[in-house]
């Protein structure tokens, strides 16, 4: 299984189009909020005004969010394009079990999203020290490692029953485009939760990404609040995190939201396996 992790990493990073895709909607995200997003949550969030550090955390914490989503599914096209090859029925006649190869597309796909996450992070961290002259959170680092391999999972397992159920590239290239359009705003990068209608708020809360996001800028967004709700009431502060998609319903703790997500991991990993066992048999055979 060594080998054939070593193979399916090689393969993507050697790509440039997979390294470049992967982090698409993550610089269509950071885009977007330079040129047009970050005048308008300026001028809308008077907390903003008190402590700058705030956004500029904020907006890392949701493109992190998107990041995993996209590196994920785009490091699993390997599955896709080998099952389209005949690659796996190939490997199947060798003493490998199915099973192995399955995780060895899972854990190099989980790798590869921990990598173009905490690329992402240092990017965005360093740009932001640079110009908004925000220190480098230096102390979260660990905490956000821990996160990235954690939503590397979510997102894995999610990609898995994607990739799973589609034996073509064309088809996948479709599903792939569309997932990475709605990416940013399941992630909530472009807009606070409570706009939307009770209907489109229902369908964000039933995926994992906005409470991956909130986690995120739970941890990278800690010591802002300190210093930017220093003289406010509690009170004050969680009305803020309902407005910025920090607290989602009633989510409102790094803890629960952790819970969230290993549950999402359990949710796709069941469907994955049951998936996996009506599929098997025309991979192998």
């Amino acid at each position: 299984m060594i080998n054939l992790l070593k193979r399916n990493l090689i393969l993507y990073f050697n790509n440039k189009a997979n390294v470049f895709f992967s982090l698409l909607a993550s610089l269509i995200s950071f885009g977007l909020f330079i040129l047009f997003i970050k005048n308008n949550l300026q001028n809308q969030w008077h907390a903003i005004a008190i402590y700058p550090g705030l956004l500029d955390n904020w907006i890392i914490g949701g493109t992190l969010t998107t990041t995993a989503i996209s590196s994920s599914l785009t490091a699993l096209t390997r599955y896709v394009i080998d099952k389209s090859n005949n690659v796996i029925a190939d490997i199947s006649l060798t003493d490998l079990s199915f099973k192995t190869l399955q995780i060895s597309y899972i854990v190099s796909a989980v790798i590869v999203s921990t990598i173009m996450q905490l690329f992402t992070f240092t990017f965005m961290s360093t740009y932001f020290s640079l110009v908004d002259k925000i220190d480098f959170q230096w102390n979260v680092i660990p905490m956000v490692i821990l996160m990235a391999i954690l939503d590397s999972f979510v997102w894995t397992a999610f990609g898995f029953i994607i990739t799973s159920l589609i034996n073509n590239q064309d088809a996948l290239s479709g599903c792939y485009s569309i997932i990475n359009t709605l990416a940013g705003f399941f992630a909530l990068v472009y807009f606070p939760l409570m706009t939307l209608p009770k209907l489109g708020q229902l369908v964000i809360k039933l995926t994992p990404a906005p409470y991956m996001s909130a986690m995120y800028r739970n941890i990278l967004m800690q010591n802002d609040f300190k210093n930017a709700f220093r003289n406010s009431t509690e009170h004050s502060m969680n009305i803020f995190k309902n407005q910025i998609n920090i607290n989602i319903g009633n989510v409102n703790s790094l803890n629960s939201q952790i819970l969230v997500l290993l549950t999402f991991i359990l949710i796709f990993t069941f469907i994955f396996l049951i998936v996996s066992l009506k599929t098997r048999k025309n991979l192998i055979h």
